[in-house]
């Protein structure tokens, strides 16, 4: 037991120790500003034909180089997933640095909308909002 509990403080102290060097930050939201590559999903045959809507929503690693590092997904309807996943991982954005410059690796949450309009057919996709981290520039 005590192993355990040791094990996971260090695990804790690590992680903490790897963010508070700055190389990873942690942003509520990316400005669409920054996103120079944005592939919007196809809206998946089953999930059309079942009339299914809703928002994936999907954590993301972006990269020091602006490509996407890890993708792993939150919530949203299984038949969305893949098509959500497939796109969010081809987004590029511009490298994200810290005020002086220096690359930063960013995790946040993306949330990908899937709706219809009363035909059945599929809307467009919106643009991604949010803010600006201070720590970014």
């Amino acid at each position: 037991m005590q192993f355990w509990k040791f094990g996971i403080a260090a695990i804790a102290a690590a992680g903490f120790m790897f963010a508070a060097d700055g190389r990873l930050v942690k942003m509520q939201a990316v400005p669409e500003s920054k996103l120079v590559n944005r592939v919007n999903p196809e809206y998946p045959a089953d999930a059309l034909h079942l009339r299914v809507q809703g928002v994936v929503k999907i954590n993301i690693v972006i990269g020091a180089d602006g490509h996407i590092e890890s993708a792993h997904l939150e919530s949203g309807h299984p038949l969305l997933w893949p098509a959500a996943m497939q796109a969010v991982q081809k987004w590029v954005y511009k490298p994200i640095t810290d005020k002086d410059d220096l690359p930063l690796r960013v995790a946040t949450q993306v949330s990908i909308p899937f709706g219809l309009d009363e035909q059945g057919k599929p809307l467009p996709h919106p643009t991604v909002e949010g803010g600006l981290h201070p720590e970014v520039k």
